[in-house]
Protein backbone atom coordinates (compact mmCIF):
# COMPACT_ATOMS: atom_id res chain seq x y z
CA UNK A 1 0.00 0.00 0.00
CA UNK A 2 1.66 3.19 -1.19
CA UNK A 3 -1.04 5.71 -0.17
CA UNK A 4 -2.96 5.99 3.10
CA UNK A 5 -5.68 8.36 4.21
CA UNK A 6 -6.73 9.40 7.70
CA UNK A 7 -8.30 12.22 9.70
CA UNK A 8 -5.77 13.93 11.98
CA UNK A 9 -6.54 16.07 15.04
CA UNK A 10 -3.77 18.40 16.23
CA UNK A 11 -4.00 19.81 19.78
CA UNK A 12 -5.20 23.26 18.74
CA UNK A 13 -6.69 22.67 15.32
CA UNK A 14 -9.78 21.24 13.69
CA UNK A 15 -9.60 17.65 12.39
CA UNK A 16 -8.32 17.53 8.82
CA UNK A 17 -8.10 14.83 6.18
CA UNK A 18 -4.58 13.73 5.34
CA UNK A 19 -3.27 11.64 2.48
CA UNK A 20 0.28 10.25 2.64
CA UNK A 21 2.29 8.68 -0.13
CA UNK A 22 5.56 6.77 0.25
CA UNK A 23 4.82 6.39 3.95
CA UNK A 24 6.35 4.23 6.64
CA UNK A 25 5.42 3.33 10.17
CA UNK A 26 7.98 4.30 12.78
CA UNK A 27 6.89 3.30 16.28
CA UNK A 28 4.15 5.66 17.44
CA UNK A 29 4.46 7.73 14.25
CA UNK A 30 3.54 7.62 10.58
CA UNK A 31 6.01 9.38 8.28
CA UNK A 32 5.36 10.15 4.65
CA UNK A 33 4.79 12.73 1.94
CA UNK A 34 1.68 14.69 2.94
CA UNK A 35 -0.27 15.96 -0.04
CA UNK A 36 -1.95 18.66 2.10
CA UNK A 37 1.39 20.11 3.27
CA UNK A 38 3.26 19.32 0.07
CA UNK A 39 6.20 17.94 2.06
CA UNK A 40 7.30 15.01 4.18
CA UNK A 41 5.57 15.14 7.56
CA UNK A 42 5.47 13.05 10.73
CA UNK A 43 2.13 12.31 12.39
CA UNK A 44 1.52 10.94 15.89
CA UNK A 45 -0.74 7.89 15.64
CA UNK A 46 -2.45 8.74 18.94
CA UNK A 47 -3.83 11.87 17.23
CA UNK A 48 -5.40 10.01 14.30
CA UNK A 49 -9.18 10.31 14.68
CA UNK A 50 -10.08 7.84 11.95
CA UNK A 51 -8.18 5.79 9.41
CA UNK A 52 -9.36 5.32 5.83
CA UNK A 53 -10.79 1.95 4.84
CA UNK A 54 -8.32 -0.89 5.47
CA UNK A 55 -5.45 1.34 6.65
CA UNK A 56 -5.46 0.23 10.32
CA UNK A 57 -4.98 -3.38 9.21
CA UNK A 58 -1.61 -2.48 7.65
CA UNK A 59 -0.22 -0.85 10.79
CA UNK A 60 1.50 -2.77 13.58
CA UNK A 61 0.10 -0.46 16.28
CA UNK A 62 -2.63 1.77 14.81
CA UNK A 63 -3.88 3.21 18.13
CA UNK A 64 -1.04 3.61 20.66
CA UNK A 65 -1.58 5.09 24.09
CA UNK A 66 -0.92 8.82 24.45
CA UNK A 67 2.52 9.88 25.69
CA UNK A 68 3.25 9.34 29.36
CA UNK A 69 2.92 12.23 31.76
CA UNK A 70 6.21 13.35 33.30
CA UNK A 71 5.50 11.97 36.78
CA UNK A 72 7.31 8.76 37.77
CA UNK A 73 10.84 9.16 36.43
CA UNK A 74 10.73 8.65 32.71
CA UNK A 75 13.98 8.15 30.85
CA UNK A 76 15.11 10.93 28.53
CA UNK A 77 17.98 11.11 26.05
CA UNK A 78 19.48 14.31 24.63
CA UNK A 79 21.17 14.36 21.23
CA UNK A 80 22.18 16.95 18.68
CA UNK A 81 23.13 19.68 21.16
CA UNK A 82 26.50 21.20 22.02
CA UNK A 83 28.12 19.82 25.19
CA UNK A 84 27.20 22.96 27.14
CA UNK A 85 23.57 22.89 25.96
CA UNK A 86 23.28 19.17 26.70
CA UNK A 87 24.67 19.68 30.22
CA UNK A 88 22.12 22.43 30.87
CA UNK A 89 19.24 20.34 29.50
CA UNK A 90 20.29 17.22 31.43
CA UNK A 91 20.36 19.25 34.66
CA UNK A 92 16.92 20.71 33.85
CA UNK A 93 15.46 17.26 33.16
CA UNK A 94 17.02 15.75 36.30
CA UNK A 95 15.59 18.55 38.43
CA UNK A 96 12.19 17.86 36.83
CA UNK A 97 12.37 14.24 37.99
CA UNK A 98 13.49 12.57 34.78
CA UNK A 99 16.23 9.99 34.47
CA UNK A 100 18.84 11.09 31.93
CA UNK A 101 20.31 8.25 29.86
CA UNK A 102 23.00 8.15 27.17
CA UNK A 103 21.48 5.72 24.66
CA UNK A 104 18.12 4.86 23.09
CA UNK A 105 17.03 1.89 25.19
CA UNK A 106 13.71 0.03 25.27
CA UNK A 107 12.74 1.94 28.43
CA UNK A 108 13.34 5.35 26.86
CA UNK A 109 10.26 7.57 27.16
CA UNK A 110 11.56 10.73 25.43
CA UNK A 111 14.32 11.77 23.07
CA UNK A 112 15.02 15.51 22.99
CA UNK A 113 16.74 16.39 19.73
CA UNK A 114 18.69 19.48 18.84
CA UNK A 115 19.70 20.90 15.47
CA UNK A 116 22.39 18.24 14.94
CA UNK A 117 20.39 15.18 16.03
CA UNK A 118 21.45 12.12 14.11
CA UNK A 119 18.68 10.36 12.16
CA UNK A 120 19.88 6.90 13.27
CA UNK A 121 19.49 7.69 16.98
CA UNK A 122 16.11 9.36 16.40
CA UNK A 123 14.87 6.41 14.35
CA UNK A 124 16.02 3.90 16.99
CA UNK A 125 14.26 5.89 19.72
CA UNK A 126 11.04 5.96 17.66
CA UNK A 127 11.22 2.23 17.03
CA UNK A 128 11.67 1.67 20.78
CA UNK A 129 8.47 3.66 21.40
CA UNK A 130 9.98 6.94 22.61
CA UNK A 131 8.33 10.29 21.99
CA UNK A 132 10.50 12.78 20.08
CA UNK A 133 10.74 16.33 21.49
CA UNK A 134 12.54 19.53 20.74
CA UNK A 135 13.72 21.93 23.45
CA UNK A 136 10.46 23.93 23.48
CA UNK A 137 8.38 20.75 23.76
CA UNK A 138 10.51 19.61 26.69
CA UNK A 139 9.88 22.91 28.48
CA UNK A 140 6.14 22.58 27.87
CA UNK A 141 6.18 18.95 29.03
CA UNK A 142 7.88 19.83 32.31
CA UNK A 143 5.61 22.85 32.84
CA UNK A 144 2.27 21.21 32.03
CA UNK A 145 2.91 17.46 32.18
CA UNK A 146 1.58 17.15 28.63
CA UNK A 147 3.40 16.67 25.35
CA UNK A 148 2.44 19.41 22.87
CA UNK A 149 2.18 18.98 19.12
CA UNK A 150 5.43 19.85 17.40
Amino acid sequence: MKTIEFVYQGPSSEPSSRRLTDWKESGKYIVGFCEVAGAVRTFRKDRVVQYGEGVAEFLQEPCPAPPPKAIKQPEILFTGFTAAERFELELFASEAGMKVVKSATQHLAYLCGGPNAGPTKVDKARKNGAWILDRDSLNALVETGELPES
